[in-house]
């Protein structure tokens, strides 16, 4: 079957090339300077200051860099945004803001939040890569994802396949349908599979099977009949079943069997906007959004067959002026759960904030906030055995500053809360124990920082420091001697975020991104279960080839794995223990021949076959081989 794909994918693309070769040399040419396809020109950001941008974002010009299996690929290029990667394809992969752990990280799809009310995180393996425009770094601790746009009078096709060693392969259609002249229709779907991988350690032997497959589809139908008027629906679906030594749920810890597991997601929203957000005057935006998730675990610690859900919506009113931008919101969660060992469980959370966004001058904008959040939990253990429920005042203040059009600077403070997740309050297994009378954490965070933006130059950098009051983390329990979540004290993590790229020629570019961790904790042992700094550089140049007919890229890069930490088992104790992972350098090159439809591209990962471990007791893929096509046509 996967012959089959590959042959016809080829032939299609390639005859679909050479049709259309009399119109290759104008549409390279026209191209070469548009960063859609080479990507090497950067483009200075416009000074509008009442819809702000995230303090870091990346978008599908710079995805080109990698072969992505998901959107933990692309991450790398994000400053301030890590992955816990547990091992490649088939592994639960939340990602990680700034140090924090994967429960604080808030994740959004065109405005659709995004979480597993069993364990608290989001499996980014989930995520429509094939579709993705934008992914930013918003307000400190979450990560905002946008779909792309498309012209509402063209149709759009795209066919992707990516294939390589270890039996991976990826296949996916998209295609976007102006319907009526006011209304469009979305789709995407992929299958994915993947076999594992072998090698030798000088230790063991590393077999790790994986027998994945995953597949995801999207759907999104929009009408707009004017710009006072929006109806948006999403509908995303993933089914994924695989066997992997994967982690045990809750606090993701390597356990020592593979354990089979099949899980599926379904997400849905509804959003509709009445009014123009280009013009003065009142606007009205509501959005009603759905999840459920079911998980099934076989020949695990505890075996584990779950159904839940999360129910919500918001309302904001906006209010557009010449200068400020003022807007209410309210909003609510129920989130749910269906299971046998831990019982049917009920939580809510309801939300209201004031926020006004004020440009004090014509390049200097003051946005405050003042949210008020209350959650009542299944059960009255819950904060420490005081009350079933909590209430939370979260105020935030940020300051924005325009320096020309290539120059902005940002100062900002903000709180948030976060809660337990059923399966931190009521695990029941002895490999991990959960405790009901948890107290939610509520995190302060401050950030400081610059990007500058030029024709040739982009520079930018951040510092950042979150305090975690009651901070949620597993540990060997005194009171039990067991494993499981705790309240442990306060936590700090500090740090500094840099992003530079440079095109110091017409079709190459150098660029760099970093970032470094400083934690300090009420415990003894320091937990930081991402890299303590991460580097990575590349280096990419191309030019047209064969009178402009094709053209041809080449990308080098490296990157740079500080010490992490992590719980592993072993066969020698019913307890985990705290490993850690010593620093690594992996380098991958990749090289691609872009034709006026088609993108041919082919990569090699891990090229000096490091046997490494981004999380302690889970070894990442050694030498890989890659290569991927990708055809895009318009009409």
């Amino acid at each position: 079957m996967r012959s089959l794909i590959i042959y016809l994918t080829l032939l299609f693309t390639c005859n679909n090339s050479v049709l259309s070769g009399q119109n290759i040399p104008a549409a390279i040419d026209s191209a070469l300077v548009d960063s859609t396809l080479t990507r090497t020109k950067i483009q200075p950001q416009p000074s509008n200051l009442i819809f702000p941008s995230p303090q870091w974002q990346i978008s599908s010009p710079e995805f080109g860099g990698v072969i992505a299996e998901d959107i933990l690929d692309y991450l790398q290029l994000l400053p301030g945004v890590m992955s816990l990667d547990f091992g490649s394809v088939g592994q639960a992969s939340p990602m990680v803001i700034r140090g924090m752990t994967p429960q604080q990280t808030r994740i959004s799809l065109d405005g659709m939040f995004l979480t597993n009310p069993l364990t608290g995180t989001f499996d980014s393996a989930n995520l429509p890569l094939n579709l993705l425009d934008e992914i930013g770094l918003e307000n400190q601790a979450g990560v905002g994802m946008h779909l792309r746009k498309f012209d509402d009078k063209r149709p759009y096709s795209r066919v992707q396949f990516r294939a390589g060693d270890w039996g991976y392969s990826d296949f996916g259609v998209s295609f976007n349908l102006p319907v009526t002249p006011s209304s469009q229709f979305l789709f995407s779907g992929s299958r994915q599979e993947y076999d594992g991988y072998f090698f030798e350690s000088p230790t063991r032997v590393i077999n790790e099977p994986r027998d994945l497959v995953h597949s995801r589809f999207l759907a999104r139908v929009s009408h707009q009949p004017n710009q006072k008027f929006e109806l948006n629906v999403i509908s995303m679906f993933n089914k994924n079943a695989s066997s992997a030594p994967g982690p045990l749920a809750p606090d993701l810890v390597p356990i020592i069997e593979n354990g089979r597991r099949e899980k599926s997601r379904l997400d849905m929203r509804i959003r509709a906007r009445l009014g123009n957000p280009g013009s003065q005057g009142k606007m009205w935006l509501a959005k009603l959004f759905f999840s459920r998730i079911g998980q099934k675990t076989f020949d695990d610690n505890l075996r584990f067959d779950n159904s839940s859900s999360v129910l919500g919506g918001e309302l904001t009113y906006h209010l557009i002026g010449t200068k400020n931008r003022f807007e209410l919101s309210a909003g609510f969660h129920r989130m749910s759960l269906v299971s046998e060992q831990l019982a049917d469980r009920i939580d809510y959370q309801n939300s209201f904030s004031v926020t006004d966004i004020l440009n004090v001058a014509e390049r200097l904008q003051l946005t405050a906030t003042l949210g008020v959040e209350n959650f009542l939990a299944d059960s009255g253990e819950f904060n420490g055995g005081k009350t079933g429920s909590t209430l939370r005042i979260h105020p935030s203040l940020e300051v924005r500053t325009k320096l020309g059009n290539s120059t902005e600077t940002w100062f900002s403070v903000i709180q948030s809360s976060r809660h337990p997740a059923f399966a931190e309050r009521y695990w029941p297994d002895k490999f991990y124990l959960g405790k009901a009378s948890l107290k939610s954490e509520r995190t302060t965070g401050g950030e400081l920082g610059f990007k500058m933006q030029g024709e040739k130059v982009e520079i930018g950098s951040a510092l950042f420091s979150n305090r975690v009051s009651d901070w949620i983390g597993a540990d060997v329990r005194a009171d039990t001697i067991a494993f499981g979540p705790n309240n442990l004290g306060s936590r700090t993590v500090s740090g500094v975020d840099v992003k530079f790229r440079w095109n110091p020629l017409r079709w190459g570019e150098l660029g760099i991104i970093a970032n470094y961790l400083y934690v300090t904790e009420d415990e003894p042992q320091k937990r930081l279960f991402v890299p303590e700094y991460f580097i990575i550089n590349y280096l990419e140049y191309g030019r047209p080839l064969f009178d402009k007919y094709v053209f041809v890229r080449l990308r080098a890069s490296g990157r740079v794995y500080g010490k992490r930490s992590g719980w592993i088992y072993n066969n020698s104790t019913d307890l985990p223990v705290l490993t850690a992972a010593q620093p690594v350098f992996v380098a991958d090159v990749k090289a691609s021949l872009v034709f006026s439809d088609a993108t041919f591209t082919f990569s090699f990962e891990n090229i000096l076959d490091q046997q490494y471990q981004l999380r302690p007791g889970l070894f990442m893929p050694p030498r890989t081989f890659r290569f991927s096509v990708d055809w895009q046509f318009w009409d």
